[in-house]
């Protein structure tokens, strides 16, 4: 069997860094085009519904693309504990689950029990959230009623729309040793840290924030935690919370145990396609703010500064927008917690407080890991801009959301970028769509468009090549696939034998150079099932349990023949197919020969006429069969034309004798079978019927 994949490139003659183009384009798509607005809890999808005005929202990306928001701050109000949920392909907020009005308390319920009771309290100021493997929504917070001496750790599960609550911890953080986990170990009460990721292997980190309001001041280590161990650790920086540890840079580009980006507060995040964390800017706002984009590796627990300034309040170097030769970088930036990565592995960040006076932009960033280099999108680059909304739901060019701060942002899979919300008192929703000449050397549309990324072991697909400007030569590697290369445009036939991940790598060269693109864990091969086992009892065929099955006879598949056993009608080679949750397959193929499936009758039985034109009478006299009885009509395939039960008795008391007269005059001319069912015993008869 095989896939097809796309293997998208975009380049501009070879080098994908020559071209100057417009920026793109912003609509205003849902909520208020002004301030103070109003929301609307709606519980089942609709162009009306929308939150709050709301700052500093608890956020979430789930798996199937889908962007989720807790809580958040609105003026005047307080803060909020409702769960929404927006899907961009109907473009509809849903309320999923809450409180319309704020100030709630929580309801823990039973640690680590999930139930529909159970609800995390009003939150805002920054949470560090992830969602895990299974695709559960989790997030650590401070508790709403007990501010200042308890924290909090809270799971979501999507399909029962139920809390868990699953582990609550003091205010005061518990280091342990460095990086051992531990029970007793917690990071203690935080705000203003949104900085969080998960790794390869499923595990929750977040760095820094707010020593929660109660003690203030800010944090500089990393932390850990072990979903299945149910464990933090403490993985490197300082224990000490308030605003004296300064970042240190040392080399730029280079790791180093001593680098640190310092005590603060913590926003933009990113996580590259090699596992490597990102942290922009941030800072503590009693004392600096900065414009760094600093690297964590999680291996080593080091981190390393590689963009921007190593002095506060830097007003970064902006050339004009779309420039993708400039040397351009953003400006200090604090409260920057719309941020993204799209499918090409680009970061993308969009609004931000530059001084702890509440002064904002409205910019919109990108930076490119394969470059190093970041690019102005969009924006005034000016704090006294007001939003121009334009008509809903149009695009244009003159449309921009205002200058704001603490506003939820992310990516979806067309490469759109989508902004709620902020400090201001903004409920808009808006979504950018990029320039596609500015895309063509940010390469912000996805790489690899493809019906699934997925194969079944021993599967093979191929690959197309989609590159602009016309390369002349193509060098494919496949790990893991047979063959492991190609030089081919369009390789087919790459065939994968071993269950994993794998990478797909692509340079294309033309006269102007070359252009390489590697795809991390892009390629993931599934075990095939086991060979299912096939037992037979009288005429009924039952495979092993699987996911999902078709039976066939004669390698034809039976039409209806779904379930876990077929009985069968005739001799002949019946195969199951089975499925697993992966949509793999495996089979078994067993014959079948069964004196008299055919006609497997009794003397004291008569169909007449037969043949028949559809309509016959059935007679059974002195029969021995006890109990209830049935008859049916089946047709070769074992489905059924025709089906009564409780047939009436007869003159006697111990059997049954009847008369039953069939009319099957509307099917299909054929063999069909008469089937006689009770208790104890099973007769079939077979009829003709014709013109």
């Amino acid at each position: 069997m095989k896939k097809i994949l796309f293997f998208i490139f975009f380049c501009c003659a070879g080098k994908c860094d020559v071209c100057v183009a417009q920026a793109g384009e912003w609509t205003w798509v849902r909520g208020d085009n002004s301030i103070f607005g109003n929301g609307l809890w709606g519980t089942i999808p609709a162009p009306d519904n929308t939150p709050p005005p709301l700052y500093s929202t608890v956020t979430w990306i789930d798996q199937d693309n889908n962007f989720w928001l807790f809580g958040g701050n609105r003026t005047l109000f307080g803060d909020y504990a409702d769960l929404w949920k927006f899907d961009p392909v109907i473009t509809m907020w849903t309320f999923e689950k809450g409180f319309v009005n704020p100030n709630q308390p929580e309801i823990l319920g039973n640690i680590g029990i999930p139930s529909p009771g159970n609800r995390p309290g009003s939150t805002s100021w920054g949470e560090p959230t992830w969602v895990s493997n299974n695709n559960d929504l989790w997030y650590y917070c401070d508790s709403y009623t007990d501010l200042c001496s308890l924290t909090e750790l809270w799971r979501f599960n999507i399909p029962t729309k139920e809390w868990t609550c699953m582990d609550t911890f003091s205010a005061t953080p518990h280091y342990g040793q460095l990086q051992i986990p531990s029970q007793l170990n917690s990071p203690g009460a935080r705000t203003e840290v949104t900085a969080s990721w998960t790794d390869n292997e499923g595990n929750f980190w977040f760095f820094g924030g707010q020593a929660s309001f109660c003690l203030g001041g800010s944090y500089a280590d990393m932390w850990k935690y072990d979903i299945d161990m149910n464990q933090w650790q403490w993985m490197s920086g300082d224990t000490t919370y308030g605003f004296s540890i300064l970042p240190v840079y040392g080399i730029k580009g280079v790791f180093n145990p001593a680098n640190t980006p310092g005590q603060t507060n913590a926003y933009c995040h990113w996580k590259d396609f090699d596992g490597k964390f990102y942290l922009f800017g941030g800072g503590n706002p009693y004392v600096n703010i900065y414009s760094t984009l600093w690297e964590y590796d999680p291996i080593i627990n080091q981190w390393a500064w590689i963009s921007g300034d190593t002095i506060p309040f830097s007003t970064g170097n902006y050339t004009f927008q779309c420039d993708p030769g400039s040397l351009a970088y953003p400006p200090r930036s604090t409260e920057n917690r719309a941020c993204a990565t799209d499918a090409s592995g680009n970061f993308w960040m969009m609004a931000a407080e530059i001084n702890s006076g509440g002064w904002a932009y409205n910019d919109l960033w990108v930076y490119i890991p394969n470059q190093s280099k970041w690019i102005w999108v969009s924006g005034n680059h000016d704090s006294t801009a007001n939003s121009v909304y334009g008509t809903l739901g149009i695009p244009a060019a003159q449309n921009h959301p205002g200058p704001r701060y603490g506003c939820a942002g992310w990516m979806d899979s067309n490469c759109n970028f989508w902004l709620f919300g902020g400090r201001g008192d903004f409920n808009d929703l808006w979504k950018f769509t990029i320039d596609s000449s500015c895309s063509t050397f940010i390469s912000c549309l996805a790489p690899i468009s493809t019906s699934s990324n997925s194969l079944c072991e021993k599967f093979c697909t191929s690959f197309y090549d989609q590159s602009n400007n016309n390369p002349s030569s193509w060098q494919w590697q496949f790990p893991g696939g047979d063959p492991s290369s190609s030089t081919d445009q369009n390789p087919t036939n790459i065939c994968y034998n071993t269950p994993g991940t794998y990478d797909v790598t692509l340079i294309t060269t033309n006269a102007n150079g070359s252009d390489t693109l590697t795809l991390h864990n892009y390629i993931t091969v599934y075990p095939t099932p086991p060979f299912p086992t096939i037992t037979q009892i009288d005429y009924t065929l039952t495979s092993s349990p699987a996911n999902s099955y078709q039976w066939q006879l004669n390698a034809v598949d039976i039409p209806g023949a779904t379930n876990q056993s077929y009985t069968v009608l005739q001799s002949g080679y019946y195969t199951v197919v089975v499925g697993d949750s992966n949509s793999c397959k495996n089979s078994t193929t067993t014959y079948v020969l069964i004196s008299g499936v055919e006609d497997v009758s009794d003397k004291s039985i008569s169909i007449s006429p037969n043949p028949s034109n559809g309509n016959f009478m059935i007679e059974w006299l002195n029969g021995q069969m006890v109990g209830d009885a049935s008859i049916d009509v089946v047709n070769t395939l074992g489905q059924k034309v025709f089906s009564s039960s409780n047939l009436p008795r007869g003159s006697q008391v111990s059997s049954y004798d009847f008369k039953k007269q069939i009319d099957l005059s509307n099917v299909a001319r054929g063999i069909y079978f008469v089937e006689i069912k009770t208790e104890n015993e099973f007769v079939r008869k077979k009829i003709v019927i014709e013109e």
